[in-house]
Protein backbone atom coordinates (compact mmCIF):
# COMPACT_ATOMS: atom_id res chain seq x y z
CA UNK A 1 0.00 0.00 0.00
CA UNK A 2 1.45 3.58 -1.01
CA UNK A 3 1.06 6.02 0.95
CA UNK A 4 0.50 9.62 -0.45
CA UNK A 5 -0.15 13.15 0.25
CA UNK A 6 -1.01 16.30 -1.46
CA UNK A 7 -0.53 20.06 -0.94
CA UNK A 8 -4.01 22.05 -0.64
CA UNK A 9 -3.51 25.74 -1.94
CA UNK A 10 -6.12 28.51 -2.61
CA UNK A 11 -7.18 30.32 -5.31
CA UNK A 12 -9.37 33.47 -5.23
CA UNK A 13 -10.95 35.21 -7.64
CA UNK A 14 -11.71 39.13 -7.35
CA UNK A 15 -15.03 38.76 -5.32
CA UNK A 16 -14.22 37.29 -2.32
CA UNK A 17 -17.82 36.69 -1.30
CA UNK A 18 -18.00 34.21 -4.49
CA UNK A 19 -14.65 32.33 -3.62
CA UNK A 20 -15.57 30.76 -1.10
CA UNK A 21 -18.23 27.95 -3.07
CA UNK A 22 -16.94 25.19 -3.95
CA UNK A 23 -14.42 25.55 -7.10
CA UNK A 24 -13.58 23.09 -9.75
CA UNK A 25 -10.84 21.98 -7.46
CA UNK A 26 -11.30 19.05 -5.03
CA UNK A 27 -11.15 21.09 -1.99
CA UNK A 28 -8.07 22.91 -3.24
CA UNK A 29 -5.40 20.49 -3.42
CA UNK A 30 -3.34 22.45 -6.21
CA UNK A 31 0.36 20.99 -5.96
CA UNK A 32 2.63 23.38 -6.28
CA UNK A 33 4.26 22.07 -9.47
CA UNK A 34 1.21 21.90 -11.71
CA UNK A 35 0.32 25.41 -10.42
CA UNK A 36 3.87 26.67 -11.78
CA UNK A 37 2.42 24.46 -15.63
CA UNK A 38 -0.56 26.57 -15.62
CA UNK A 39 -2.91 23.73 -13.74
CA UNK A 40 -2.61 21.24 -16.43
CA UNK A 41 -3.07 18.26 -14.50
CA UNK A 42 -6.19 16.52 -15.29
CA UNK A 43 -4.36 13.85 -17.45
CA UNK A 44 -0.87 14.21 -15.45
CA UNK A 45 -0.38 11.00 -13.20
CA UNK A 46 2.61 11.63 -11.99
CA UNK A 47 1.91 13.46 -9.05
CA UNK A 48 -0.32 12.94 -6.15
CA UNK A 49 -1.16 16.77 -6.11
CA UNK A 50 -3.31 16.05 -8.94
CA UNK A 51 -6.31 14.60 -7.57
CA UNK A 52 -7.17 18.33 -7.54
CA UNK A 53 -8.07 18.17 -11.24
CA UNK A 54 -9.00 14.41 -11.27
CA UNK A 55 -10.01 11.39 -8.73
CA UNK A 56 -8.70 8.98 -11.09
CA UNK A 57 -4.81 9.96 -10.37
CA UNK A 58 -4.57 8.03 -7.32
CA UNK A 59 -4.79 4.62 -9.06
CA UNK A 60 -1.96 5.44 -11.87
CA UNK A 61 0.93 6.50 -9.46
CA UNK A 62 3.49 3.97 -9.21
CA UNK A 63 5.39 5.66 -6.04
CA UNK A 64 4.73 6.60 -2.69
CA UNK A 65 4.59 10.50 -2.45
CA UNK A 66 4.28 12.93 0.77
CA UNK A 67 4.10 16.66 -0.69
CA UNK A 68 3.40 19.59 2.16
CA UNK A 69 2.94 23.28 0.52
CA UNK A 70 2.40 26.60 1.31
CA UNK A 71 0.93 29.09 -0.65
CA UNK A 72 0.38 33.31 0.03
CA UNK A 73 -1.96 35.81 -1.98
CA UNK A 74 -3.06 39.29 -1.73
CA UNK A 75 -5.71 40.34 -3.36
CA UNK A 76 -7.59 43.45 -3.61
CA UNK A 77 -9.54 42.83 -0.29
CA UNK A 78 -8.12 39.91 1.10
CA UNK A 79 -4.62 38.28 2.16
CA UNK A 80 -4.53 34.37 1.75
CA UNK A 81 -2.48 31.87 3.76
CA UNK A 82 -2.93 28.29 3.34
CA UNK A 83 -1.53 25.03 4.23
CA UNK A 84 -2.68 21.70 3.11
CA UNK A 85 -1.91 18.01 3.88
CA UNK A 86 -3.71 14.48 2.83
CA UNK A 87 -2.78 10.86 3.24
CA UNK A 88 -3.84 7.58 1.15
CA UNK A 89 -2.77 4.84 -0.68
CA UNK A 90 -2.57 2.74 -3.82
CA UNK A 91 -1.62 -0.66 -5.16
CA UNK A 92 -1.22 -2.22 -8.31
CA UNK A 93 -0.48 -6.16 -8.88
CA UNK A 94 -0.68 -8.65 -12.49
CA UNK A 95 -3.20 -10.96 -13.20
CA UNK A 96 -2.34 -13.48 -15.48
CA UNK A 97 0.70 -13.00 -18.04
CA UNK A 98 -1.62 -9.74 -19.83
CA UNK A 99 -3.95 -7.56 -17.16
CA UNK A 100 -2.80 -5.17 -14.22
CA UNK A 101 -5.22 -4.52 -11.63
CA UNK A 102 -5.01 -2.16 -9.06
CA UNK A 103 -6.86 0.82 -6.93
CA UNK A 104 -5.98 3.60 -5.35
CA UNK A 105 -7.23 6.20 -2.31
CA UNK A 106 -5.96 9.67 -0.90
CA UNK A 107 -7.83 11.76 1.77
CA UNK A 108 -6.46 15.64 1.70
CA UNK A 109 -7.21 18.28 4.49
CA UNK A 110 -6.54 22.09 3.99
CA UNK A 111 -7.62 25.29 6.28
CA UNK A 112 -7.07 28.47 4.67
CA UNK A 113 -6.88 32.06 6.67
CA UNK A 114 -8.75 34.74 5.24
CA UNK A 115 -7.66 38.58 6.25
CA UNK A 116 -9.53 41.23 5.32
CA UNK A 117 -7.73 44.38 4.56
CA UNK A 118 -10.96 46.38 5.85
CA UNK A 119 -14.53 46.46 3.94
CA UNK A 120 -16.32 49.83 5.20
CA UNK A 121 -17.45 49.52 8.90
CA UNK A 122 -15.07 45.87 9.58
CA UNK A 123 -11.92 45.93 11.48
CA UNK A 124 -10.03 42.54 10.39
CA UNK A 125 -8.05 42.23 13.36
CA UNK A 126 -11.30 41.72 15.27
CA UNK A 127 -12.23 38.85 12.43
CA UNK A 128 -12.31 34.82 13.12
CA UNK A 129 -11.90 33.42 9.60
CA UNK A 130 -11.28 30.07 8.20
CA UNK A 131 -11.82 28.04 5.59
CA UNK A 132 -11.78 23.97 6.23
CA UNK A 133 -12.04 21.66 3.56
CA UNK A 134 -12.04 17.89 3.68
CA UNK A 135 -11.96 15.42 0.17
CA UNK A 136 -11.96 11.95 -0.09
CA UNK A 137 -10.60 9.98 -3.41
CA UNK A 138 -11.16 6.60 -4.38
CA UNK A 139 -9.96 4.81 -7.76
CA UNK A 140 -9.63 1.67 -9.42
CA UNK A 141 -7.63 0.58 -12.69
CA UNK A 142 -6.90 -1.74 -15.45
CA UNK A 143 -4.02 -1.94 -17.04
CA UNK A 144 -2.93 -4.47 -20.36
CA UNK A 145 0.57 -5.57 -21.04
CA UNK A 146 2.08 -2.15 -19.53
CA UNK A 147 1.50 -0.84 -22.49
CA UNK A 148 -2.55 0.81 -21.94
CA UNK A 149 -4.10 1.99 -18.46
CA UNK A 150 -7.05 2.84 -17.77
CA UNK A 151 -8.23 4.76 -14.45
CA UNK A 152 -11.73 6.01 -13.04
CA UNK A 153 -12.35 7.75 -9.75
CA UNK A 154 -14.69 9.28 -7.51
CA UNK A 155 -14.15 11.75 -5.12
CA UNK A 156 -16.42 13.29 -2.36
CA UNK A 157 -15.74 16.79 -1.21
CA UNK A 158 -16.67 18.80 1.92
CA UNK A 159 -16.29 22.68 3.13
CA UNK A 160 -16.81 24.71 5.86
CA UNK A 161 -16.32 28.04 5.70
CA UNK A 162 -17.34 30.68 8.39
CA UNK A 163 -16.52 34.65 8.64
CA UNK A 164 -17.35 35.44 11.86
CA UNK A 165 -16.40 37.79 14.82
CA UNK A 166 -15.41 36.68 18.04
CA UNK A 167 -16.83 33.46 17.63
CA UNK A 168 -20.05 35.13 17.11
CA UNK A 169 -22.04 35.14 13.48
CA UNK A 170 -21.86 38.38 12.17
CA UNK A 171 -21.04 37.67 8.40
CA UNK A 172 -21.23 34.43 6.49
CA UNK A 173 -21.30 30.90 6.85
CA UNK A 174 -21.18 28.11 4.16
CA UNK A 175 -20.99 24.35 4.12
CA UNK A 176 -21.37 22.36 1.32
CA UNK A 177 -20.69 18.55 0.29
CA UNK A 178 -20.00 17.72 -3.25
CA UNK A 179 -18.87 15.28 -5.48
CA UNK A 180 -16.40 14.74 -8.45
CA UNK A 181 -15.78 11.36 -10.96
CA UNK A 182 -13.10 11.42 -13.43
CA UNK A 183 -10.96 8.92 -15.59
CA UNK A 184 -7.81 8.88 -16.67
CA UNK A 185 -5.80 6.96 -19.46
CA UNK A 186 -1.92 6.39 -20.08
CA UNK A 187 -0.43 4.84 -23.15
CA UNK A 188 3.40 3.69 -23.67
CA UNK A 189 3.95 3.59 -27.68
CA UNK A 190 7.50 3.86 -27.02
CA UNK A 191 9.92 2.08 -24.42
CA UNK A 192 12.97 1.14 -26.38
CA UNK A 193 16.43 1.39 -25.98
CA UNK A 194 16.09 3.25 -22.70
CA UNK A 195 13.60 6.31 -24.37
CA UNK A 196 10.40 6.11 -23.02
CA UNK A 197 6.95 7.83 -24.53
CA UNK A 198 3.99 8.25 -22.69
CA UNK A 199 0.78 9.14 -23.90
CA UNK A 200 -1.74 10.78 -21.34
CA UNK A 201 -5.64 11.75 -21.57
CA UNK A 202 -8.17 12.57 -18.77
CA UNK A 203 -11.34 13.87 -17.95
CA UNK A 204 -13.38 14.89 -14.93
CA UNK A 205 -16.79 16.45 -13.91
CA UNK A 206 -16.42 18.24 -10.69
CA UNK A 207 -18.86 19.38 -8.09
CA UNK A 208 -22.30 17.42 -8.67
CA UNK A 209 -25.00 15.48 -6.89
CA UNK A 210 -24.92 18.46 -3.92
CA UNK A 211 -25.78 21.74 -2.70
CA UNK A 212 -24.58 24.82 -0.84
CA UNK A 213 -26.05 25.99 2.36
CA UNK A 214 -25.74 29.99 3.06
CA UNK A 215 -26.26 31.81 6.02
CA UNK A 216 -25.84 35.81 5.80
CA UNK A 217 -25.08 38.36 8.74
CA UNK A 218 -26.18 41.65 9.47
CA UNK A 219 -22.57 42.67 7.82
CA UNK A 220 -22.59 40.89 4.89
CA UNK A 221 -25.69 41.55 2.38
CA UNK A 222 -25.59 37.83 0.42
CA UNK A 223 -26.08 39.11 -2.62
CA UNK A 224 -26.06 36.05 -4.17
CA UNK A 225 -28.90 34.98 -1.74
CA UNK A 226 -28.87 33.10 1.61
CA UNK A 227 -30.04 29.74 2.00
CA UNK A 228 -29.67 26.15 0.15
CA UNK A 229 -28.23 26.35 -3.65
CA UNK A 230 -26.99 23.99 -6.21
CA UNK A 231 -23.37 24.36 -6.65
CA UNK A 232 -21.36 25.46 -9.85
CA UNK A 233 -20.71 22.33 -12.00
CA UNK A 234 -17.90 22.03 -14.24
CA UNK A 235 -16.04 19.65 -17.22
CA UNK A 236 -12.49 19.49 -17.23
CA UNK A 237 -10.69 17.44 -20.10
CA UNK A 238 -6.46 16.95 -20.19
CA UNK A 239 -4.08 15.52 -22.24
CA UNK A 240 -0.44 15.44 -22.10
CA UNK A 241 2.98 13.79 -23.53
CA UNK A 242 5.85 12.94 -20.93
CA UNK A 243 9.00 11.62 -22.86
CA UNK A 244 12.55 10.77 -20.74
CA UNK A 245 15.60 9.60 -22.36
CA UNK A 246 18.40 6.47 -21.32
CA UNK A 247 19.13 6.74 -17.82
CA UNK A 248 22.55 7.25 -16.36
CA UNK A 249 22.83 4.80 -13.76
CA UNK A 250 25.78 4.37 -10.79
CA UNK A 251 25.83 1.49 -8.71
CA UNK A 252 28.34 0.00 -5.56
CA UNK A 253 27.96 -1.13 -2.23
CA UNK A 254 26.41 1.89 -0.65
CA UNK A 255 24.71 3.66 -3.31
CA UNK A 256 22.27 2.54 -6.10
CA UNK A 257 20.69 5.10 -8.42
CA UNK A 258 19.13 5.26 -11.83
CA UNK A 259 18.29 8.74 -13.14
CA UNK A 260 17.52 9.53 -16.76
CA UNK A 261 19.63 12.40 -18.42
CA UNK A 262 16.48 14.31 -19.85
CA UNK A 263 12.93 14.14 -18.64
CA UNK A 264 10.36 16.38 -20.48
CA UNK A 265 6.32 16.68 -20.06
CA UNK A 266 3.70 19.12 -21.54
CA UNK A 267 0.09 19.00 -20.66
CA UNK A 268 -2.95 20.66 -21.87
CA UNK A 269 -6.32 21.36 -20.18
CA UNK A 270 -9.43 22.77 -21.17
CA UNK A 271 -12.28 23.43 -18.20
CA UNK A 272 -15.49 24.20 -18.60
CA UNK A 273 -18.46 25.66 -16.82
CA UNK A 274 -21.93 23.33 -16.89
CA UNK A 275 -23.61 25.16 -15.13
CA UNK A 276 -23.07 28.49 -12.79
CA UNK A 277 -25.48 27.58 -9.53
CA UNK A 278 -24.98 31.53 -7.76
CA UNK A 279 -21.29 31.53 -7.63
CA UNK A 280 -19.67 33.94 -9.70
CA UNK A 281 -17.00 31.88 -11.22
CA UNK A 282 -14.97 31.77 -14.21
CA UNK A 283 -16.62 30.42 -17.39
CA UNK A 284 -13.98 28.78 -18.93
CA UNK A 285 -10.49 28.23 -19.38
CA UNK A 286 -7.89 26.63 -21.23
CA UNK A 287 -4.32 25.66 -20.19
CA UNK A 288 -0.83 24.86 -21.49
CA UNK A 289 1.92 23.94 -19.74
CA UNK A 290 5.65 22.32 -19.86
CA UNK A 291 8.58 20.82 -17.47
CA UNK A 292 12.13 20.14 -18.44
CA UNK A 293 13.98 17.72 -15.82
CA UNK A 294 17.57 17.36 -15.85
CA UNK A 295 19.32 13.99 -13.82
CA UNK A 296 16.05 14.43 -12.24
CA UNK A 297 17.65 16.98 -10.40
CA UNK A 298 17.00 20.56 -11.67
CA UNK A 299 13.49 21.17 -13.00
CA UNK A 300 12.61 24.35 -14.75
CA UNK A 301 8.43 24.95 -15.83
CA UNK A 302 6.19 27.22 -17.22
CA UNK A 303 2.83 28.25 -18.16
CA UNK A 304 -0.20 30.08 -19.97
CA UNK A 305 -3.83 30.53 -19.06
CA UNK A 306 -6.98 32.21 -20.82
CA UNK A 307 -9.81 32.84 -18.75
CA UNK A 308 -13.01 33.51 -21.17
CA UNK A 309 -15.64 34.91 -18.78
CA UNK A 310 -17.89 36.54 -21.01
CA UNK A 311 -21.39 35.67 -18.71
CA UNK A 312 -19.20 37.49 -15.70
CA UNK A 313 -21.04 40.99 -15.41
CA UNK A 314 -17.78 42.42 -14.39
CA UNK A 315 -15.35 44.17 -17.14
CA UNK A 316 -12.20 43.11 -15.29
CA UNK A 317 -13.17 39.62 -15.47
CA UNK A 318 -14.01 39.53 -18.74
CA UNK A 319 -11.19 38.32 -20.54
CA UNK A 320 -8.26 37.35 -18.44
CA UNK A 321 -4.50 35.93 -19.06
CA UNK A 322 -1.98 34.29 -16.80
CA UNK A 323 1.47 33.43 -16.81
CA UNK A 324 2.88 31.15 -14.42
CA UNK A 325 6.47 29.78 -13.77
CA UNK A 326 8.48 28.08 -11.38
CA UNK A 327 11.51 25.13 -10.63
CA UNK A 328 12.23 22.37 -8.37
CA UNK A 329 15.40 21.07 -7.45
CA UNK A 330 16.16 17.43 -6.05
CA UNK A 331 17.93 14.87 -4.59
CA UNK A 332 17.85 11.05 -5.11
CA UNK A 333 19.03 8.24 -3.13
CA UNK A 334 17.94 4.81 -4.82
CA UNK A 335 14.36 5.43 -4.32
CA UNK A 336 13.89 7.86 -2.37
CA UNK A 337 13.37 11.14 -4.24
CA UNK A 338 12.86 14.48 -2.24
CA UNK A 339 12.23 17.81 -4.20
CA UNK A 340 11.61 21.20 -3.21
CA UNK A 341 9.24 22.95 -5.76
CA UNK A 342 8.64 26.75 -5.92
CA UNK A 343 6.15 28.37 -8.04
CA UNK A 344 5.39 31.87 -9.47
CA UNK A 345 1.92 33.39 -11.53
CA UNK A 346 1.56 37.08 -12.40
CA UNK A 347 -2.68 37.35 -12.05
CA UNK A 348 -3.97 40.08 -14.03
CA UNK A 349 -7.05 40.89 -10.39
CA UNK A 350 -4.06 40.24 -7.69
CA UNK A 351 -2.20 43.30 -6.17
CA UNK A 352 1.23 41.18 -6.73
CA UNK A 353 2.60 37.93 -8.19
CA UNK A 354 1.44 34.88 -6.21
CA UNK A 355 4.26 32.63 -4.71
CA UNK A 356 3.64 29.25 -3.88
CA UNK A 357 6.61 26.75 -2.53
CA UNK A 358 6.66 22.83 -0.68
CA UNK A 359 8.32 20.16 -0.10
CA UNK A 360 8.01 16.05 -1.99
CA UNK A 361 8.82 13.32 -0.85
CA UNK A 362 8.51 10.56 -3.80
CA UNK A 363 9.69 6.17 -2.68
CA UNK A 364 9.85 4.14 -5.30
CA UNK A 365 8.06 1.27 -5.64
Amino acid sequence: MAVLAAVAVWELVADPASAVYPRDYLVYPLGVRAYSMAETGTADATDVANIAYNPAIPALLSSIQATWGHSYSTYLLADIELEGIAVGGGYRRAVGESITLGGGAAFVYAQEEFGSKGWEGLDPAEWDDYDRNLGLVLAGMAGYRDVVDLALGLGVKHQNAKYNKDDEFEYQNIESTVFDAGVAIEARPIRKGGYTLVLSGGFAYQNFGGTIEEECGPHNPCFSGAGESDPPEFRRYGAGVRFASPSWSRADAKFETCLPVVTAAVNFDVRDMVRTGRSRDLASRVSVGGELGVFRMLFVRGGFIYVDANDDPRPELSDLKEATYGFGVAITWRRYHLRFDYGRADEEYASKPIERWGLSLDIGL
